[in-house]
């Protein structure tokens, strides 16, 4: 659990869900956790999943985030994230990639 009382486990749709193709970093800061997500070319959005103590505030630094969707009973979170229209081109085969940047505060 981060200081910012949040877990980001990942990708909800992936067998791997935080493999760091999919979730390139993550900052822990006293007030929030930041998160970098990657995506590839041809996707819209990935769900991202984790777990906060108290409903979480998400806010997209780079891309967009939706509604977040909060279980009080279980503190698990899901939320839509959408990549920038900014492409970079990364890795040893300079694979174009799209990236988001999520803040995640509970507290």
């Amino acid at each position: 659990m981060s200081r910012a009382g949040v877990a980001l486990f990942g990708d909800d749709s992936k067998f791997v869900p935080d493999g760091r193709k999919r979730i390139a970093s993550v900052a822990d800061e006293r007030n929030r956790l930041t998160a970098a997500v990657t995506f590839a070319p041809q996707e819209k959005t990935v769900r991202l999943f984790g777990y906060a103590t108290r409903r979480p505030t998400i806010t997209a630094q780079m891309g967009s985030a939706g509604d977040v969707a909060f279980d009080e009973k279980t503190g698990r979170f899901e939320v839509s994230v959408s990549p920038s229209r900014e492409r970079v081109n990364e890795g040893p085969g300079n694979d174009p990639v799209q990236r988001a940047i999520v803040s995640i505060q509970s507290r």
